[in-house]
């Protein structure tokens, strides 16, 4: 299993999976029953990347992107109503690992990057509505995670080395200096999770080797100021009612805000 969504209204369930060499399956369940409504294949890549997930469904279900089966650097967005094509996202000149909606579905994040440890990396931030790319930004490291804040003008990455950054694309779009931090949030290995919450104000990542889920006050981070850390046992994910500002970690010795 690659990727989850609930429907708006909690009615549908999608999922998308990579069995084998024709691409991705996408699914619809029904939410109550667990019955399967709807499957169809799509030409997602099969390659596994973890801990990355080159694919991620829209909030409400109802649009999935992925990085396509026949090019690397290439991703692609499709209705999950009828499976139709979009848009296609062109222009990375490295394999996308990673791809995030925002909050609304009306912007595609996506991290490109080389696979040796002294990576490159490429990060864009696209308009579905255009399928043109609005902000582009390189730098060192591969990416792993990506999260936008719910106004969407801020964009988190997580990386290599336990590195996490933010960067104001929408200022730094718009030809102004806009914001971009890097820090080494944790020890060593990859950033897992990244998540915002519901307010925008604070940010959790996950350390996929050091166990820790670390909660950092938005502004703070920007100052290059952490806020404070949990350390949890066992592979950790984040998750996020965009709602409510909590958060929930995964194994469920839970940290909230």
């Amino acid at each position: 299993m690659e990727a989850l969504a609930f429907s708006d209204e909690g009615q549908r369930l999608f999922s998308v999976t990579t069995p084998g060499t024709q691409g991705g399956k996408l699914q619809v369940w029904d939410g109550l029953t667990g019955m399967l409504l709807q499957e169809r294949l799509l030409p997602l890549s099969k390659e596994t990347l973890g801990p990355v997930v080159p694919m991620s469904f829209a909030r409400g279900g109802k649009l999935l992107a992925g990085r396509t089966l026949q090019k690397a650097n290439v991703v692609k967005v499709w209705s999950t109503a009828d499976g139709s094509e979009v848009i296609t996202c062109k222009g990375h000149a490295l394999p996308v690992y990673t791809v995030r909606f925002n909050s609304d579905g009306k912007l595609l994040a996506t991290a490109a990057c080389s696979p040796s440890p002294d990576a490159l990396h490429e990060i864009k931030v696209w308009d579905i509505a255009t399928g043109k790319a609005l902000a582009t930004f390189h730098g060192k490291g591969r990416v792993f995670n990506l999260a936008f804040n719910p106004p969407g003008d801020l964009l988190a990455f997580g990386g290599q080395e336990g590195t996490v950054g933010v960067i104001d694309w929408q200022s730094a779009a718009k030809g102004n200096s806009g914001v971009r931090v890097t820090l080494a949030a944790h020890q060593h290995g990859e950033v897992s999770g990244l998540v915002f919450s519901g307010d925008g104000r604070m940010l959790a990542s996950a350390g996929l080797k050091d166990r820790t889920v670390k909660i950092w006050t938005v502004e703070h981070l920007l100052e290059g100021r952490a806020h404070h850390g949990t350390r949890l046992p066992g592979p950790i994910s984040c998750a996020t009612w965009p709602s409510a500002p909590t958060t929930a970690v995964w194994p469920p010795s839970a940290a909230t805000w």
